[in-house]
């Protein structure tokens, strides 16, 4: 399994001001998959090397800027500029159907990939030999999920979300967390959320990213380092370009 992480910036200042990118992250274990592409991800491929023509899937956790803004532009660029029908796009439903009077991912998009699979929590999908499943978030948008992929290791991505009854028992392998906020609040991810899923679970690994305003003043690296020590699990803090592989150290694109 290989991540990349296209960004490690979120919530509405840190990506209106692109103080880190907004990209969303990849995943590769046989199939290539972008998860969130938000603001960005187009030149951020691009620039960390990574090629849209090998994406094999977009999945998107909810229907928000940050998350889905460059879903239809990574669309375009895996369907070879819209000339091969290939590809699938796993997002939530209100992406797919849209909320309220906002939809980013029009129906043309949709009709350029083979499939189009709208999530809810419990939906399962196989991408090849990765099986998808949505579980619930508890977010301002009504229709967040998170994600649980399972290919040779088990990736948990519980996107933003407030702590719900539970949520622990996705914490296996390697869990991603987005760090939104700093205090807390019931529809997003604080480190108040990541203690708790801590005390009830042993993950080998966490990334830390998505970070906010208030996250980046306080410094993602204190909290990485709080949360090593608590809890004596390895934390990795993300940077823009990040890429880690299993068995491999992490690494940095020089940029």
């Amino acid at each position: 399994m290989r991540i990349r992480f296209l960004g490690s910036g979120g919530g509405r200042y840190v990506t209106a001001y692109q103080l880190r990118r907004t990209g969303g992250f990849l995943v590769e274990d046989r199939l290539l998959v972008h998860v969130d592409p938000g603001p960005g991800a187009a030149r951020a491929l691009r620039d960390f090397g990574e090629d849209v023509r090998k994406i094999d899937a977009v999945l998107v956790s909810h229907n928000h800027p940050d998350h889905v803004i460059d879903a239809p532009v990574v669309v375009e660029g895996l369907t070879r500029g819209t000339k091969e029908r290939r590809g699938s796009v796993l997002a939530a439903r209100s992406v797919i159907e849209g909320w309220e009077d906002f939809r980013v991912l029009s129906p043309y998009h949709q009709r350029l990939v083979e499939r189009v699979v709208p999530l809810e929590p419990g939906t399962s999908a196989e991408l090849g030999s990765l099986k998808v499943k949505a579980i619930k978030a508890i977010h301002t948008e009504p229709g967040a999920v998170g994600l649980v992929l399972e290919g040779s290791r088990t990736l948990t991505y519980y996107s933003d979300t407030g702590y719900w009854e539970g949520m622990e028992q996705f914490a296996r392998d390697i869990v991603i967390f987005n760090l939104e906020v700093l205090h807390e609040l019931p529809t997003h991810t604080h480190p108040g959320v990541v203690k708790r899923v801590l005390e009830r679970s042993s993950p080998k690994l966490l990334f830390f990213t998505h970070f906010g305003m208030g996250v980046l003043r306080f410094g993602p690296e204190r909290l990485g380092k709080m949360i090593e020590r608590e809890f004596g699990v390895d934390v990795i803090v993300v940077e823009d370009g990040l890429e880690w592989r299993k068995g491999k150290d992490v690494t940095l694109f020089d940029f």
